[in-house]
C-alpha cells in the first residue's frame, strides 16, 4: 500500500543551519499493517509522517501510495486518502466552530466544496450515531463548541475526524503523548477499535514503548534519520520496553539517555 524508497529530506539546505532529518529512508506497510514507530529525539520520526502526507517535500527518493508515485503530489490531494492525527490536541479541530461542524469539514475533505448548509438532519444523524460509538457522551453535544472539549475529548474527536471518509492510511503522530494516563489509554482503545473497524493501514510514532510494543503488528525504530531496526509480530511479541532499549543500544552503539522512550 505504501513504500518509501531511499527517501532523504534536508532542512535549511545550502545554509550553517543546515540538517539532515531523513538519510536514504525505506519502508513498506501492507494493508492492514499497523506499524508503531519508536527512536529517540529528532529521529525523523515525526518528518517521515510529513513527508508521507506530503506537507513536507523530499529532496530525494520517491513514494509510492497504492500503486501511484506520489513523491511529488501536495498534501491537499492525497488529504482524500491519508488521515492523520497529531500530537496537540488543539490541532486538526477548529475550536470555536461546533463538534457537528468539524465532523461536516472532514466529511468533505478531498472533495469539492459549494455553498449548501454542510449539516443537515440525515448527515447530524451520521454524526451521531458515529459519536456515540466512541461511548464518551459526544454525541449530545454536537452544537458545542470544541473548545468546551478536554484533551482526550478532542483527540478522540479528531482521530473521528481523520477517519469519518475511511482513508486507506492513518498517520499517528504521538497522538496520546500530551494526555495522562487514563486519556491515553482512552484514545489508544478507540485507535484499535477505529483501525481494526475500517481496515486500516496504520502508521504510529510513539515514545511510550509499551504502546510500541503493545499494539500493532510492526515495530521500526529510528535513529539519526535512518531505520536501524525493524520487528515483525512473532519477535514484537517476545519482547519488553528494557529489550528496546538495549536493541537500540546495541544496533547503534549509541550513547542514548532512556529518558526520551518512555515506558
Amino acid at each position: 500500500m505504501l513504500a518509501l524508497e531511499d527517501v532523504r529530506v534536508v532542512f535549511n539546505k545550502g545554509t550553517i543551519t543546515e540538517a539532515v532529518a531523513l538519510r536514504g529512508v525505506s519502508l513498506q506497510v501492507n494493508k492492514g499493517d499497523f506499524v508503531t514507530v519508536i527512536g529517540s529525539n529528532g529521529a525523523g520520526k515525526t518528518t517521515m509522517i510529513e513527508t508521507i502526507s506530503g506537507t513536507v517535500p523530499l529532496d530525494s527518493g520517491r513514494i509510492s501510495f497504492m500503486g501511484r508515485d506520489v513523491s511529488r503530489q501536495p498534501d491537499y490531494e492525497r488529504a482524500c486518502c491519508i488521515g492523520r492525527v497529531f500530537q496537540n490536541p488543539l490541532a486538526g479541530t477548529s475550536p470555536l466552530m461546533s463538534i457537528e461542524e468539524n465532523l461536516a469539514l472532514a466529511a468533505l475533505r478531498g472533495q469539492r466544496r459549494s455553498l449548501r448548509l454542510a449539516v443537515r438532519a440525515k448527515r447530524r444523524r451520521e454524526f451521531r450515531d458515529a459519536l456515540g460509538e466512541l461511548g464518551i457522551g459526544l454525541e449530545n453535544r454536537l452544537t458545542d463548541p470544541v473548545a468546551l472539549l478536554s484533551g482526550g475529548q478532542r483527540q478522540c474527536l479528531t482521530l473521528l475526524m481523520a477517519t469519518i471518509r475511511k482513508p486507506d492510511l492513518l498517520l499517528l503522530d504521538e497522538h496520546t503523548a500530551a494526555l495522562d494516563p487514563k486519556n491515553q489509554e482512552l484514545v489508544m482503545s478507540i485507535t484499535d477499535r477505529t483501525i481494526a473497524d475500517h481496515g486500516l493501514a496504520a502508521l504510529m510514532v510513539t515514545h511510550n514503548m509499551s504502546h510500541a510494543l503493545d499494539h500493532g503488528n510492526r515495530t521500526v525504530m529510528m535513529h539519526a534519520g535512518t531505520i536501524v531496526a525493524s520487528f515483525g509480530p512473532e519477535e514484537k511479541n517476545t519482547l519488553t520496553p528494557q529489550c528496546l532499549v538495549e536493541k537500540f543500544h546495541e544496533v547503534r552503539g549509541a550513547e542514548l539517555d532512556d529518558r526520551v522512550l518512555l515506558c
